[in-house]
């Protein structure tokens, strides 16, 4: 089984970005907008502030107290948004229930939206008009293509429709006319249908969703899930047992999230060089 090492690949990533922040000759950053505390979300944020000083990106935390209303988050999103230093502006997910998220990730015009999660920004990824990726697409092309893994012809599932992963997968494996299946919470033998992909991609956010037992013999795990479970970050599979069954696996941590973070730079130092 191939363990993937989502750290070492963050790196290599890095390398390639600190030449071309350097080209840019001006101050790039990237604007963080938090909602209250949340562990998951500050270790989010902590690898992003950690890999910008790596490759040159400046990064800075605007906080939002958790009981502000959508109208007051949607004024402060437009105020981060018109800072002339933020380069690119990322709202971080999950946000509190009582939010409005589609009208808030919409406020982040599409040549500030590394994450693409605005309306503008997805439509243009899906009709190839733009010039970057979902962080996560990016993060899941770039280890298939480590692994040597085509998707045509394989019989994929994903979990969970998220706008972090789900939703930019879909995305992803319709432009590209792959055949998929997508599993949500309503969606019945899910164990029957994990037997059968050969690709899975779990993005739900719930951990031990997926064991070993419910995989197919050489399937291809990608964990891109995240909770925290006794005080620790784990993915949506548990790992004992997985390396018997994976032909690859991301680990969490480890695995698809420092990648994920690297993709948001990769995307923001090419919203960067579009304005040159």
């Amino acid at each position: 089984m191939m363990r993937f090492d989502g750290n070492a690949a963050a790196h290599e990533v890095a390398e390639g970005l600190k030449k071309r922040v350097a080209n840019i000759k001006r101050p790039l950053r990237l604007a963080m907008i938090s909602v209250g505390e949340n562990s998951v979300t500050r270790s989010f944020m902590k690898k992003k502030e950690e890999f910008g000083l790596v490759i040159g990106v400046g990064t800075r935390i605007y906080s939002v107290p958790e009981s502000a209303s959508t109208t007051a988050m949607r004024k402060k999103i437009a105020e981060v948004v018109h800072i002339k230093q933020n380069t690119a502006v990322i709202i971080q997910l999950p946000l509190p229930a009582h939010m409005q998220p589609d009208y808030l990730v919409n406020a982040v015009p599409a040549a500030k939206d590394a994450d693409v999660l605005s309306s503008r920004a997805i439509g243009d990824y899906t009709m190839g008009r733009g010039v970057i990726v979902p962080p996560v697409v990016g993060a899941i092309e770039y280890i298939l293509a480590k692994a040597e893994c085509d998707i045509s012809g394989k019989n994929i599932v994903v979990l969970g429709a998220g706008r972090l992963v789900g939703r930019p997968v879909s995305l992803w494996l319709t432009k590209n006319q792959a055949v998929y299946t997508l599993i949500g919470k309503e969606t019945p033998d899910m164990e029957e249908r994990l037997k059968s992909a050969d690709l899975v991609i779990s993005g739900v956010g719930k951990p031990g969703l997926i064991t070993a037992k419910m995989l197919k013999k050489g399937a291809v795990v990608i964990d891109a899930g995240t909770a925290e479970s006794h005080g620790k970050v784990v993915g949506d599979v548990d790992p004992i047992g997985i390396e018997n069954v994976a032909s690859l696996y991301t680990p969490v941590p480890g695995g698809v999230g420092p990648l994920t973070v690297a993709m948001v730079f990769r995307n923001l130092v090419a919203l960067a060089e579009q304005k040159k």
